[in-house]
């Protein structure tokens, strides 16, 4: 950070929170967009906090390559890129559902000639938003809300945790009927407490491990983050 000295950052949410808190908020970073991974509302405001400016978090999924959707300066929804898909929501029944009603999100892609998709279903939960973008743009906007499903998943995890300061990284995993979750903090004043209290909501069989961050430590994922 101190040697090259970047003012813009693309890339997942979590990495990008834990290294704003480790450098205390004192980075050179002024905007980011953010992808790859959940970033919930949470999240997103703790970095906006740090930050000190407005996030913009893109969805896209690998199936599409270049195709999906990014927040515009209104931060009202994001915009799809209808020069390479197409959505639409499905309820249960497959059929299509009014704009504003939430369902599955389903793309059919253009001019992916090797791998085309039609009306693919990508497992997420959104909504086509049926009024106008205050920012002018007419393209379609889509609101995420995550998956279908009621897996527990690592972003409601990060949504019961990361307004712990202390906090750097998360990993979970499930050995069992057991939560293991393992954690870096910047400092183990109480943290581990409360780390434990809140996991205990969302599954009570639980073991907690805590490890204080320095500069040696690895993020504990190299990946896309997901519960083993």
């Amino acid at each position: 950070m101190k040697q090259e000295c970047p003012s813009s950052y693309i890339g997942m949410p979590i990495p990008l929170l834990s290294l704003l808190r480790f450098c205390n908020g004192k980075s050179t970073l002024k905007s980011a967009l953010v992808s790859a991974d959940v970033c919930s509302s949470l999240v997103q405001k703790e970095i906006e906090n740090l930050l000190g400016s407005k996030l913009f978090p893109h969805y896209g999924l690998r199936e599409s390559c270049l195709g999906g959707a990014i927040t515009c300066k209104a931060h009202k929804g994001m915009h799809v890129r209808e020069n390479h898909i197409i959505p639409e929501i499905i309820g249960k029944n497959g059929r299509p559902v009014e704009n504003g009603e939430y369902g599955e999100l389903v793309i059919t892609t253009i001019g992916m000639e090797l791998m085309p998709l039609i009306r693919y279903k990508t497992g997420d939960r959104a909504c086509i938003l049926s009024k106008p973008c205050p920012c002018g743009s007419v393209c379609v906007r889509i609101e995420v809300e995550g998956r279908m499903d009621d897996k527990l998943r690592m972003s409601d995890i990060d949504d019961v945790l990361f307004d712990i300061k202390e906090l750097i990284d998360v990993k979970a995993k499930f050995i069992g009927n057991t939560l293991e979750v393992s954690a870096y903090v910047l400092k183990d004043n109480e943290t581990q407490k409360k780390i434990q209290k809140r996991i205990s909501l969302l599954c009570p069989n639980n073991k907690i491990n805590i490890k204080v961050c320095d500069n040696n430590c690895k993020s504990l994922y190299l990946g896309k983050r997901i519960i083993e």
